[in-house]
Parts: structure tokens; C-alpha cells; sequence
């Protein structure tokens, strides 16, 4: 289990996310083979500003690997 501490708890409360709702997206990345470690940045990643994200798509391979996915399944979308 990963263990997220009060102040991530009470971010994602405050974000409208529910404790069973954060369980079923860590058991989601868990099936496509995530590592915890991979499952926490990727979380983490989702509440960065937008300038941030655009540098670490642009200059960190360890973000575009674990964005990958996202990415795939957004264009399959932009496609329909």
C-alpha cells in the first residue's frame, strides 16, 4: 500500500478526490505494471502548475516515460 501523508490526504480532499477514488487510480496503475514509486510521481505530476509540466515534457525523460500513457490515450481521443 502506498502511504500518502495528511497533507497529501487533505490535497486531494481538496481536490474533490475521495480515499476510495485515490485506491482504485493506485490499483489501475498498479495492473499496468507501475512501481510505487512511478505510481506516486505520476500522481504527484497531475497537481504541478502548467509551466512545470511543459519544462519536465520537454527536458525529463523519467516525466515522458510516465506520462507516456496519458499522452497515447489523450490522442486516441483527439482522434475521435
Amino acid at each position: 500500500m502506498i502511504n500518502i501523508s495528511a497533507e497529501d490526504a487533505k490535497l486531494f480532499q481538496d481536490n474533490g478526490f475521495t480515499k476510495e477514488q485515490i485506491g482504485a487510480t493506485i490499483n489501475h496503475y498498479r495492473e499496468q505494471g507501475l512501481s510505487d514509486d512511478d505510481i506516486q510521481l505520476k500522481i504527484i505530476c497531475k497537481f504541478l502548475p502548467l509551466n512545470i509540466r511543459a519544462v519536465l515534457e520537454e527536458k525529463s525523460s523519467k516525466y515522458q516515460k510516465l506520462m507516456a500513457f496519458n499522452k497515447s490515450v489523450s490522442e486516441a481521443l483527439k482522434g475521435k
